[in-house]
């Protein structure tokens, strides 16, 4: 899409998808969460992890530096 990796955020809820190169910001709060998945999303490297949706906006904002 010609945007470099670092200029875009994801919202990702695996270790996996974390690797890509850009900004993420973990989504630990599903069902999918149990044994302390925020823990691992964090040691491998996202920037923030949220566990409830309404906390997105404001992960954005500080990611940002808005």
């Amino acid at each position: 899409m010609g945007v470099h990796p670092g200029d875009c955020i994801v919202v990702e809820n695996s270790v996996v998808g974390v690797a890509a190169g850009m900004r993420v910001i973990s989504f630990a709060g599903g069902s999918h969460a149990a044994g302390g998945l925020g823990k691992y999303l964090s040691a491998a490297g996202a920037r923030a992890v949220i566990t409830d949706m309404r906390a997105l906006k404001g992960a954005v904002i500080e990611l940002c530096g808005w």
